[in-house]
């Protein structure tokens, strides 16, 4: 023999070669003695005892298997824009939006956000203003773009007490109605005053005699601390969000402070963050989000490069609001912000822009 193993053979025995077949059950024989020892006999079982046994045979082989568990090396995050939920799955399975690991992590924190701000908003029972008015929805009674359609939305921010702000001018060119939004997401009529097509800026009147919060502008545009920067504004990968989010942007090394009207920026900016504050480490702005770069060698009118932003530089930016007899601070501040701390700072100061038919 070649080896311990055997192959069966056709027989009558109560287990047969023939696979897939279950052999008849014979009675017991007495069993040869081999060697002195005893072959124990074959089992033999009621025919009413069977009926058990292949039921219970049937139901294990119907259950459903368990699904493998996913790798966390391969799974991704798939992102749902409808409900703004996320949730891991592999290559090839996501149905919404497949998003890196800092996105899903921004995602999650505004989903955290807005929760414990409706929280806050929800009224304790027989408490302290729990027969407060609740909040106008958008298209109520007082609305200023009540019947009417937005056709896109963008961001802007507050540069003075008299409630001047600056936003792009491709957000709220050829709108019939402008409005902005703040903080306390209370929508209100804006009129532009004075427009740069040059660098794509627009200064907006909205009525806002002494905001809370203003933005300062850099004293110091391209110093160490302006390569680590933020984006601001109202965009949620690309869908107008109610509360400001903020972007991580790489300014290369003097960038800022560029006599030109525009710089590029590494960061990830979406529709939506047009008219954003770029702001340094230190909250004071050093730009306005503009646009996505264009990929290499794609021409005008080719694909943009979701990399890399583009900025309208401090200069440009000084330029415009001097033209208009707008008086905007510089900052003072001289240790950095932790970037949660610079998001709830400059989030008392930038608007939601809409622009309405």
């Amino acid at each position: 023999m070649e080896g311990m193993a055997t192959e069966p053979r056709e027989g009558r025995g109560p287990y047969s070669a023939r696979a897939g077949r279950v052999a008849r059950v014979t009675r017991s024989r007495p069993s040869p003695r081999v060697g002195g020892g005893r072959i124990l006999p074959p089992m033999t079982l009621p025919r009413r005892a069977l009926a058990p046994v292949l039921l219970a045979a049937l139901v294990l082989c119907a259950m459903p298997r368990p699904v493998p568990a996913q790798d966390p090396a391969t799974a991704q995050w798939c992102l749902d824009p409808q409900r703004a939920t996320l949730a891991r799955a592999l290559p090839g399975r996501c149905a919404g939006i497949v998003v890196d690991d800092e996105t899903a992590r921004l995602v999650e924190a505004e989903r955290a956000r807005r929760v414990r701000e409706a929280l806050q908003r929800a009224p304790a029972r027989h408490g302290p203003g729990a027969f407060q008015q609740p909040e106008a929805a958008p298209g109520a009674a007082g609305d200023p773009a009540r019947g009417r359609r937005e056709k896109m939305a963008g961001t802007g921010f507050l540069v003075d007490g008299a409630g001047n702000a600056v936003t792009s001018l491709h957000v709220v060119a050829g709108c019939g109605l402008v409005t902005v939004a703040g903080f306390d997401r209370v929508r209100i009529a804006a009129r532009v005053v004075a427009v740069a097509r040059e660098s794509d800026l627009a200064l907006l009147a909205t009525g806002r005699a002494a905001p809370a919060a203003v933005a300062t502008l850099s004293p110091r545009p391209g110093r160490p601390a302006d390569a680590r920067a933020m984006a601001v504004g109202h965009s949620l990968l690309g869908q107008p969000s109610a509360s400001a989010t903020a972007v991580d942007a790489i300014v290369p090394p003097g960038a800022a402070a560029t006599a030109h009207w525009r710089f590029a920026f590494r960061g990830k900016p979406y529709p939506g963050h047009s008219g954003s504050p770029l702001l340094d480490s230190f909250g004071e702005v050093i730009g306005v989000v503009h646009a996505r770069a264009p990929e290499p060698g794609s021409g005008p009118e080719g694909r943009n490069d979701p990399r890399i932003g583009l900025a309208v530089s401090l200069a440009a930016l000084r330029a415009f609001l001097a033209a208009n007899g707008v008086h905007a601070r510089d900052g003072d501040r001289r240790e950095a912000l932790a970037p949660d701390v610079l998001l709830e700072r400059a989030r008392r100061y930038v608007l939601r822009v809409g622009c309405w038919s």
